[in-house]
């Protein structure tokens, strides 16, 4: 017992040498450590760079990793030498060395280490060549080479066009040549906020660029209501998509569903949407988070479509609160309505679909495939119906509930058209 305190005595005179023996840090040791006062995190990032300075020279020069025992051991040690640093520990029940280690952060097994040390030492790895790392993470394919300079820089000036309806062409073109773009950044996995910052006219138009930019032939003489940017973007991605989709008897078909839900809704294309969305189901879905206070029939369909209430306020104040709300409670992308104007609400951006539930409900189905976005379970099954019978980017559902009524569907819009031939 005694050695062991002699030992431990030492080893708090050796830390506390290391440190007084640095010009930088000297100061701390004595105007702060030794007067009783926690350092600033800046000043205890110079401390741990001090004492990790061996272990940083040993990895970088010679490839020898310090192992768990050694940093956790060196965290103890500094909180030996400095009992005061047991208030920095992160957490109430972290151990008080826990500021400059702690194994998994304190959670489940394969989690990363935290604390000071850990990151010092993790950047200190990035002075070793990729050949002598001990632990090579598979690289990301750069494939910002596989956009050229002249791409980008169309990207950034049809940004900057004004989306009045006399430039509706141009900006039209110009995102089509710039989709290699587009690409680049959803094979990097950007956020919906990242790719807007590049592609602002996705919220333009009424959400029209969005459906046409997938096409691999621009159409110059467009309806800017019927052929969005996102829809332009979803027949580029998808060129066997059905260009002559039509969503408004696909809709129709919905009505004859479940006739006895959703009266209340007036507009016969959301109305239909929301009857084929409830027959679809949505078994083994999460709860749907804050529709508690909803109707019940809100609270069934508000993974696909929310109701703004009228309010006092303006839309404009009622949206930001909005956006704010969600984003706290991260909730999945969906439609939002005051009856009148349709909004898409997709990771904290609202992107403006105008007045039509046709034009918000086509955009809405196809921004997750533009904006690299996965499908939330509860809206996946009437996603993949519209695929299969409208769109027909897929050739069936991965549900027989799908399947079913995509053949039910799919017979009945054929022979209204063979109706319509043979007048």
């Amino acid at each position: 017992m005694f050695s062991k305190l002699i030992y431990l005595f030492i080893l708090r005179l050796q830390m506390r040498e290391i440190l007084e023996n640095n010009s930088k840090f000297r100061r701390v040791v004595y105007s702060k450590l030794d007067a009783n006062i926690v350092p600033s995190h800046k000043e205890l990032l110079m401390m741990v760079r001090v004492v990790c300075k061996n272990a940083v020279e040993k990895l970088v020069n010679h490839h020898v990793y310090p192992t768990f025992e050694e940093k956790k051991e060196l965290a103890i040690r500094i909180i030996d030498t400095f009992p005061l640093l047991k208030n920095t520990k992160v957490a109430e029940n972290a151990p008080d060395y826990s500021y400059f280690f702690w194994k998994n952060g304190g959670k489940n097994p394969g989690v990363e280490h935290t604390g000071l040390i850990q990151s010092h030492l993790r950047n200190a790895c990035k002075n070793i060549l990729p050949e002598n790392k001990k632990f090579v993470h598979k690289r990301k394919l750069n494939t910002v080479t596989n956009v050229s300079p002249e791409t980008i820089e169309k990207a950034q000036a049809i940004g900057c066009v004004d989306p009045v309806p006399v430039n509706f062409h141009a900006i039209m073109k110009g995102m089509a040549e710039a989709h290699d773009l587009l690409l680049m950044l959803l094979r990097e996995k950007k956020r919906v906020h990242d790719i807007l910052s590049i592609f602002p006219h996705f919220k333009t138009f009424n959400g029209v660029m969005v459906s046409i930019y997938l096409r691999i032939c621009i159409l110059m003489f467009v309806n800017a209501i019927q052929n969005s940017q996102i829809q332009k973007a979803y027949e580029r991605m998808n060129p066997n998509y059905n260009k002559s989709s039509h969503i408004k008897q696909f809709l129709s078909r919905g009505l004859m569903l479940e006739d006895d839900n959703f009266n209340g809704v007036h507009d016969d294309h959301l109305r239909g949407c929301l009857r084929i969305f409830l027959v679809l189901g949505q078994r083994g879905t999460s709860k749907t988070i804050g529709i508690e206070s909803l109707p019940v029939e809100e609270q069934l369909v508000a993974p696909l479509v929310r109701w703004i209430p009228k309010h006092d306020t303006s839309l404009a104040e009622q949206l930001a609160k909005y956006v704010g709300i969600n984003l706290v409670q991260k909730v999945q992308p969906h439609i939002i309505t005051d009856g009148e104007h349709y909004y898409i609400y997709l990771q904290g951006e609202i992107l403006d679909c105008g007045k039509s539930s046709l034009q918000a409900i086509d955009v809405f189905f196809k921004s997750f495939c533009v904006f690299g976005v996965a499908v939330p379970a509860a809206v996946r099954k009437v996603i993949e119906l519209f695929e299969v019978v409208a769109y027909k980017t897929k050739s069936n559902g991965s549900t027989q509930g799908v399947n079913h009524l995509a053949v039910k569907f799919s017979k009945s819009l054929s022979a209204e058209a063979s109706d319509t031939d043979s007048d």
